[in-house]
């Protein structure tokens, strides 16, 4: 292949793909030229910001990565077209970024350079050769199943040697398990290195849960993990570690990676969610948490910009994780390179803003189903003893019912809860209906006067949330007409949540309810707000209850505001009822479905500048059967949503809208085996942390502005089987036991911030291999200040827990791990800067982390080498002062060269050995020895894989 074009130019400019020149006479004479390899990447750095997709930066109605329209003869002219296929000649294209005259040359003189006469020949000779065009390389369809051969291609013998099998076996492990390998592993293979010692290696590091924790890792960075909301106050993401263990509880249990994607996408909504094994709780909805890691203002003055800079995250990082795509350079005109839409940007848009957060409650064990069910036996029980009721005392309960304001909005008359959504135990299936009788906690029996939906009708140590459908706030108040305790009503704007953080511009959105014996009208008054979307959220949260009544979205006066008298409080429980226990739900941050709403479209990207409306969707050029959101089929998943998702139409061909936010529908457009990039995006990054580099360098970039792959062949092949099997650690197997992997002309590899730590603690001695759980606080130097600053710091030494289990406050970053490159959790990092600076070296030299850990190691090595000498003595078998001294110097030896297994996994030279006791002296104490540890740890090799 020749040298590439004015590369320095382009990846100047734009970090464009690798730009080849022709490969050379094709037969006929005509020159190889490839589209996307060779001449996309020269229009899209040299002409499309005049001439490209965004229609409001078009200059001369030129456009010309669409071929219909570079070929087109402008309308009642007599120019000529810009591109005349076969005839470079008479294209206007090539007349033009020839021509010498400044006013006439393309690109315009002022501020642009001229093409090369490489790239100049370039695009003659495509033009030549009939200008076809094609799809960017990486939306081209991987070739059928059946018939990949990765093995081939990995197994293909190197031009170089074999890496020796010790850097081997320091790789493997760090690449798999981010942990360095013990002193009995790296003696065990140095028995026998073997191709099959190597596969038994493997095996059993990918069966190991530090391999989950490795990889959730790598995904965290992906997904931007953080446990704050960094911005002025830096309030907690409640229960976010429990996503950071699904993730990692995901990798160790091999999920296949269309369900590692569904579930993250829409978890909350598959008729068959995954469950935990150990408690049976639903794996699917946990995944969904990482939607609500953004960032957040407190209190924000334009609510409906909040929100769309918060979907925007949401889309940028979903785009860029599973699909390599920049969505989101499409908000405010369609994407300037790559084939995605403005309106693309906002059909996904239109999905995520019809999703909601909440808590999702997890019942471990089902504790909390068997205690309901428990629960209502007694309940039906004590129905069953009083059925002989008389009809009178129903029709006097009907008479006591206050009717609802004329056009209330709400009343649970019908028996069903009116469209809004239940979670939890404590609102049951159904409203309460008037004159139905209730016996909450095994109380005797009431009869309800009126239709509510009521948390306590069962019993009120039960949890759950009720939500109402969106609507538009009123300009004349919100009212909601209630009774309970220990409970809330929330009013969300726009999908704001922080106000339960601060209340600032949002004073009384969330109001408590602590009136159990008598109806009361809560109201708000939103008319600052008219026009935005919202929805109410009921919540019972505690050993309490809640009833709705009804719901106004409009004016309530007179009556309707008067407190009245209460008859079905659950009341105490009884003794039987108390026998049954009700265990709390776990609570998980999650998303979940809200009212299907398509989005306008934001003109030029300004919230309160709306135009047409955009069918909720998928990227068109990614849709696998053309369509658009289709129907939401509750309950859908597999190949089947997929088809729902693309297929179905109206029988005006117009798209029919989803009734639900048409997030499932998007899940399964994104693992579709029609969908390349899915498939060749996680490939590349397997790829990525195991080689040091992907195969397409841009992991998350897989655009015209991204780099071209080094190996498309090997690509395509690996993402191919991983379509075909869907196994993260197969892919991970093949490649480390592949030739490739070990060829010995790999260069070194800088450890990351967090193998790095954990290699010092483990080195030392004593790393808590405890999985899981709440994070440890952050450790708190004295020049982290700021508001949202915790009031207690953490351990210094993380409670030597692993690097993944700190917790990662994103206005309080860990300082060493942050000097080592670990990234700002603001969106997508699929690679991570590895710079090489004088920090990282004072870093080492001075953290009290560091030192710290070399005095733990040191004091173990002190006592290593004074117990072998003690032993020796009371052997007897010492000699005297010389045989003492010389024991002495075996022991310092011994703890030397155990030191170097230990640190780099390799035995120590003579010569390292010498220098290392010479340095200590003959009888080094604690601190000698913790000035050894040290100085391995400032050692290069001790950071780097050779």
């Amino acid at each position: 292949m020749a040298d590439p074009i004015a590369p320095a130019l382009l990846a100047a400019l734009l970090a464009a793909a690798d730009v080849t020149a022709p490969a050379g006479p094709a037969p006929g004479g005509a020159l190889a030229v490839d589209y996307t390899r060779d001449v996309a990447p020269i229009l899209a750095a040299r002409c499309y910001q005049c001439h490209g997709p965004d229609g409001s930066s078009r200059k001369a109605g030129l456009r010309l990565d669409k071929r219909d329209a570079a070929i087109a003869v402008p309308a009642g002219t007599d120019a000529r077209a810009a591109i005349v296929p076969g005839d470079a000649a008479a294209s206007e294209l090539i007349a033009r970024i020839t021509n010498t005259d400044p006013d006439l040359r393309m690109p315009p003189a002022d501020g642009h350079s001229a093409l090369t006469p490489a790239e100049v020949e370039t695009l003659r000779a495509w033009i030549t050769a009939g200008a076809p065009y094609a799809k960017h390389w990486s939306w081209q369809p991987l070739p059928a199943a059946g018939v990949a051969a990765a093995d081939a291609i990995l197994s293909a013998p190197i031009a170089g040697e074999r890496m020796d099998h010790r850097r081997w076996l320091r790789r493997v492990h760090f690449d798999v398990t981010g942990l360095p390998p013990t002193p009995d592993d790296c003696r065990a293979f140095d028995a026998d290195h073997s191709d099959a010692a190597r596969a038994r290696v493997v095996d059993a590091l990918l069966a190991s849960p530090r391999y989950g924790e490795r990889w959730g890792r790598h995904w965290m960075d992906v997904m931007r993990f953080a446990e704050t909301h960094g911005h002025e106050f830096d309030y907690q993401i409640d229960e976010a570690w429990r996503w950071r263990d699904w993730v990692i509880r995901a990798f160790n249990a091999d999920v296949h990676y269309a369900d590692f994607v569904r579930e993250q996408v829409a978890g909350d909504l598959l008729a068959l969610p995954r469950r935990n094994p150990d408690d049976g709780t639903n794996e699917s909805v946990t995944a969904t948490g990482w939607w609500w890691m953004t960032q957040g203002t407190h209190a924000p003055v334009d609510v409906r910009l909040d929100q769309a800079e918060r979907i925007d995250n949401q889309i940028d990082v979903a785009s860029k994780a599973f699909l390599g795509t920049t969505a989101s350079c499409a908000r405010c005109h369609d994407h300037k390179f790559d084939d995605v839409s403005q309106r693309d940007y906002y059909a996904m848009f239109g999905v995520v803003k019809s999703s909601r957060r909440a808590y999702g409650y997890q019942d471990p064990g089902g504790a909390i189903a068997a205690a309901s069910a428990r629960l209502a036996a007694l309940r039906d029980a004590n129905l069953a003893v009083s059925s002989q009721s008389p009809e009178w005392e129903r029709t006097a309960a009907r008479k006591r019912a206050v009717p609802p304001p004329p056009g209330a909005t709400w009343t649970f008359d019908g028996g069903t809860f009116d469209g809004w959504t239940p979670s939890g135990w404590a609102f049951g299936s159904a409203p309460v209906s008037c004159g139905e009788r209730i016996a909450p906690d095994g109380n005797a029996p009431t009869t309800a006067a009126g239709n509510c939906a009521h948390s306590g009708a069962l019993s009120g140590r039960l949890r759950g949330t009720l939500r109402s459908p969106t609507f538009t706030v009123p300009e004349i108040g919100i009212g909601v007409r209630c009774v309970g305790t220990g409970c809330k009503v929330r009013l969300h704007i726009d999908g704001f949540f922080l106000d339960d953080r601060n209340e600032l511009l949002f004073e009384g959105f969330i109001q408590g309810v602590d009136h159990p014996g008598e109806w009361r009208t809560h109201a708000w008054d939103a008319k600052r707000y008219a026009g935005e979307q919202a929805y109410l959220e009921v919540i019972d949260d505690g050993d309490g209850f809640i009833a709705i009544d009804w719901v106004s979205l409009g004016m309530v006066t007179g009556a309707d505001l008067q407190p009245a008298p209460f008859n079905c409080a659950p009341g105490e429980p009884t003794e039987a009822a108390k026998a049954i226990e009700v265990p709390a739900p776990v609570r998980v941050l999650a998303m979940e479905d809200g009212t299907g709403m398509d989005s306008p479209l934001y003109v030029r990207g300004v919230s309160s500048n709306t135009g047409d409306m955009v069918p909720r969707g998928m990227i068109a050029g990614l849709r696998s059967g053309g369509g658009v959101v289709a129907s939401d089929t509750p309950g859908v998943s597999g190949v089947a949503g997929a088809a729902d998702f693309a297929g179905a139409r109206s029988s005006a061909g117009a798209p029919e809208m989803a009734t639900g936010s048409g997030r499932l529908q998007l899940a399964e457009e994104i693992v579709s085996p029609s969908n390349p990039l899915t498939w060749r995006v996680m490939a590349n990054r397997v790829w990525h942390h195991l080689m040091g580099r992907g195969i397409v360098a841009s992991t998350d970039d897989f655009g015209v502005l991204g780099q071209a792959p080094a190996d498309r062949e090997l690509l395509d092949e690996l993402a191919m089987q991983l379509r075909a099997h869907g196994s993260i650690k197969r892919l991970v197997r093949d490649i480390v036991l592949s030739p490739r992997y070990a060829d010995a002309a790999r260069g070194v590899r800088r450890l990351d911030g967090e193998a790095l730590r954990d290699a010092i603690i483990a080195t030392a001695g004593g790393l808590d291999l405890t999985t899981g759980g709440p994070s440890v606080p952050v450790h708190l130097t004295d020049a982290m200040q700021g508001r949202g600053r915790p009031a207690a710091s953490g351990p210094l030494d993380g409670s030597r827990r692993r690097s993944v289990y700190q917790e990662i406050r994103r206005n309080f970053l860990s300082p060493f791990l942050q000097v080592f490159d670990q990234p700002v959790p603001t969106t997508t990092v699929g690679a991570r800067s590895v710079s090489n600076v004088p920090a990282q070296g004072l870093a080492m030299m001075n953290d009290p982390f560091v030192r710290a850990q070399a005095e733990r190691w040191g004091a173990e090595l002190e006592r290593q080498a004074r117990g072998a000498v003690a032993a020796v003595d009371r052997s007897g078998s010492g000699n005297g002062a010389a045989g003492s001294a010389a024991a002495s110097r075996a022991s310092i030896e011994a703890a030397v060269r155990d030191a170097f297994l230990s640190a780099y996994a390799r035995p120590a030279a003579d010569g390292e050995v010498a220098r290392a006791v010479a340095f200590l002296g003959p009888a080094p104490d604690a601190a000698a020895w913790s000035d050894f540890a040290h100085a391995i740890f400032l050692s290069t090799e001790f950071r780097y894989l050779p």
